[in-house]
Order: C-alpha cells, then structure tokens, then sequence
C-alpha cells in the first residue's frame, strides 16, 4: 500500500469566515468549510492556510475538496484528445510519440507520458463505425477514403512515431492529416495505486492525479506516476479533492437493465456483466475496492458482489426485505445510504451489523439518492421536486423543477444538478434557485451523468446511452439495453 504521506496530526480546527483577499476554500469530508489562502504543503500531510498574519494546519485526510475561487466552472476545450488509462482526458496538440513517450503541450503545460499509460488519442472527429483492432496491437484510424467515402479505416500493427506530419506503423507512413484515431494496445500500465491522492479538475476539462507535493507563488506542483512532476497554475484549477485511488474518471459505465449489469467502456464494448441478484436493479455503482453495490427496489434488497471473470460475481454482504431500495451509496464512514422509495424516506445503515444509523422521511417516493460535499444529501423524488437534505433530516434546499416522470437528478462538480425530464423531453442543468443554465432537448431521458471531461451522458427510454459536449452535440451512441433504469459512471 502506498501513501502519499507518512502520517497525520490531529489538528483541532474552528471555521471561520471569508477573509477579504483569501479566496482559497477548503470542504471538509464533515461539510465544514475553510476560507484563507493555501500556503504550502507540510512533508507530514497537512495544508497550511494563511489568515491574515495566522497559520493554521489542517490534515489532508479531512479535506474533501480545495477550491481556488467561490464558483469556478468546467468548460471543456477544443483541440487533440489523449486519453490516459488512469482515467479522464487531457487536451492540447500531440506533439511527437517517440520511442516510449507521448509528449503532449496542453493550455496548462507540457507533458512527457508513459506510452503504456495512454490508451487513445484523438486527432480528428471520427464519424461511422470503426473496425475492432487486432489482440494486442496498436490501431490507426483513418479518414474515409474517396472509394469509399461514409466508411472509416483501420490498420492494426505498432505505432513507432508521430510527428507534426506523419504517423509511422510498422515502418509505413501515414499523413497525419489522414488520422483520426490512435489506439494502444492494452497491457502494460501499472494498476492505480492505494492511498491518499490529489485528483485535479481543471476549467478545460482536463485531469490530473498524483500525489500532492506543495501549493507556492500561485502554483500547485504534484507527483505523477505517469508524468512525474508536473507544476499547474492555481488560475487554471476548478477544484482539489483527495480520492484513495490514483486514477480520475475511467469513463467506464454500469448500466442497470432486465439482464441485471452490465458494465461496458466508454466505447460500448462489454467488460463484464451479471445477473442472478441484479435482475431488474435499478442502481449499481462501482466501490474503491472494486466491488459493486446494488439496489434491487424489486427483490427489496441491497448487496455487495466482488466480480469474478466475465461474467459473475460472489456476494460480500446482502440486506433483504427493505422497503423499495431504488438507490445506494457507499458513504466515506462505510455506512450505506439508501433511497427507499416504498417507505418515503432515505436511510443509513451499517452493513456489517444491518443497524438503521439515521433516516429522513420524504413526502414522496425517493428514486435517488446522492450525499454531497457539504454533508447535505440530494434526493429525487418520483413526480416531485430535487430537494437537498441536512444532516437534521430537514430540507435544506428545493430546486423548483415541478411536472417530471421517472427522472433522476444528479449533482456535477461545479455544484449545479442535472434532471433528467422524460415528459418534458429535455435534460435541464439547474443552479440552486432553479435556474437554467444548460439545456438538451433529447426525447425520453431516464437519467443524465456529467463527466470529467465535460461531455454529458444521458439514458433514454429506448435502453440507448447517447454522449453529447457542452454544445449539444451527440458524439457517441452505444448500447441497446432492455428496459434500462439507470447507470452510473466511474
């Protein structure tokens, strides 16, 4: 197990209000929230935060996030695409790839990566279906030819080099100008490491994971597995969360239908599915530890399974006989929350002793259910409003979006909520007051996920999964899941 420190303080806190000139704010794991400027990171893991002529220590193991300004938005850029295995999207101008590295000069840098931590690159829009590639090679993908014009290309070998001109395969050249796609052979990159990490999201889209090394002169400096050390201006992040694993977003999608599971890449291929306990689920989201947890709402059950092949999985822990679970998250204390639709209210167990630990009663069937960075939780309510929830079990926040049909809302990392409106026909981006701040007309969605990268994924009622950018455009379309209920991301 590796850790990004050695060890910890305990440092007792108090927080304590906007300081004029101190825009940095820290969110605690407990919903507190810290205003200051970040000063520097101490060898022994604690943030230091300048107030006024004070210092104060706190301990990055009860950080949740780290933001640089009140209300910093994601808006992803154009241009080349790399796509790392340890998840996410970086965007700039590929360079060169050199022997065993792929330099690619984005906005916020330069970057040297590992070949065997990259597991595409975009050059081009691609439009059509594209071949698979050969086990174990590399692929190009090429513009249509003039023969033919509405069909893709493909080559299969190992890419040796790219330049501003050409990309060279098995000793042939092909006009980078021809390429759409490259894609790398999988194997060989190092599994995401156990431990404390800095994941940054930054205002293109774009993220970073690695260990966090010091906050100085505006600047955040991490440690990559990938990059090594990598120095990203404070202006250009959305926000610092500190995650157990070392990877971002996976882009990987679980998708609950009639079958039970299945779990695809972001290009639709089936990765692993499973049935048996998750027939007709309707939630399943992927653990830290790899395991799955399932909200059955139809058998009245929630359950752990830890994979197996490709198809199966063995059950850790399972609690029968709730009322209607629609929904369920693993929270940072081990304890489960659920959405239990049939007993209008939302509760939290302890798995390991199936003891209830709090419960907020609803006035109408929650679906969903989602615990938030500042301790509120957001819940969707069938034929009723998004509401946020307090720690009380009061509502705290209505977001006043009224007339939905089996919707689910769910929260982005900029703070607003996406809803899904099948009888409106649209997906809505709201702030907190019910504003509108993006919209996609799209005929019956179910649900609608918000990725690192920007892209939004939305579930309609024909069982497809359709990814559209910021500007509404369908990019990608995969899947024909029967009588899907949702999906979840990762």
């Amino acid at each position: 197990m590796i850790r990004s420190v050695a060890a910890f303080a305990v440092i007792l806190f108090i927080p304590w209000p906007a300081q004029e000139g101190g825009s940095d704010r820290i969110v605690t794991a407990g919903g507190e929230e810290f205003r200051g400027v970040l000063a520097e990171v101490t060898p022994d893991g604690l943030l230091v935060l300048k107030r006024g002529k004070s210092r104060e220590s706190i301990p990055i193991e009860n950080i949740q996030r780290v933001y640089f300004e009140d209300n910093p938005r994601v808006s992803p850029e154009s241009g080349e695409k790399l796509s790392p295995r340890f998840g996410g999207v970086m965007t700039g101008k590929v360079a060169s790839i050199d022997g065993e590295r792929v330099t690619l000069k984005a906005a916020h840098g330069a970057y040297s990566i590992r070949r065997d931590e990259v597991r595409s690159i975009t050059l081009d829009t691609v439009t059509g279906e594209v071949p698979d590639a050969k086990e174990g090679q590399d692929q190009i993908v090429l513009a249509p030819s003039k023969e033919k014009p509405g069909a893709m290309r493909a080559v299969s070998g190992r890419v040796e080099s790219l330049d501003a001109d050409k990309v060279r395969m098995d000793g042939t050249d092909y006009p980078r100008s021809e390429v759409r796609v490259i894609r790398f052979k999988a194997g060989g990159a190092t599994a995401a490491q156990v431990g404390l990490f800095a994941r940054v999201q930054l205002k293109n889209g774009d993220g970073l994971v690695g260990t966090l090394r010091n906050i100085e002169a505006g600047r955040i400096v991490l440690f990559t597995h990938y990059s090594g050390v990598v120095t990203v201006e404070k202006s250009a992040v959305h926000s610092v969360a500190f995650v157990s694993l070392a990877r971002m977003q996976m882009g990987h999608i679980m998708v609950c239908d009639q079958a039970g599971i299945r779990e695809i890449d972001r290009d639709g291929k089936e990765i692993w599915r499973y049935g048996e306990g998750a027939v007709n689920c309707t939630s399943a989201r992927k653990l830290a530890n790899g395991n799955v947890l399932i909200a059955n709402l139809n058998s009245q059950s929630v359950l752990e399974i830890r994979p197996t092949g490709l198809a199966g999985g063995q059950v850790v822990w399972q609690m029968d006989g709730l009322p209607g679970p629609a929904d369920a998250q693993r929270l940072e204390n081990g304890n489960v929350l659920i959405a239990e639709c049939y007993g209008n209210r939302i509760a939290e167990y302890d798995p390991k002793d199936r003891s209830l630990k709090w419960s907020a009663p609803l006035p109408s069937n929650p679906l969903a259910v989602e615990r938030l960075e500042d301790g509120n939780t957001l819940v969707s309510q069938n034929m009723g409003l998004v509401v946020e929830v307090d720690a009380k079990g009061g509502i705290a926040v209505k977001i006043p979006m009224t007339g939905l049909n089996e919707y689910r809302g769910t929260r982005t990392a900029s703070g607003t909520t996406l809803i899904a409106d099948q009888r409106g026909a649209q997906v809505v981006e709201v702030d907190r007051k019910g504003a509108i701040v993006w919209k996609m007309e799209i005929p019956q969605p179910r649900m609608a996920v918000r990725m690192d990268d920007g892209n939004t994924l939305i579930l309609n009622r024909k069982g497809e999964i359709i990814e559209v950018d910021p500007a509404g455009t369908i990019v990608h379309t995969c899947g024909n899941f029967s009588r899907a209920t949702a999906f979840s991301v990762y």
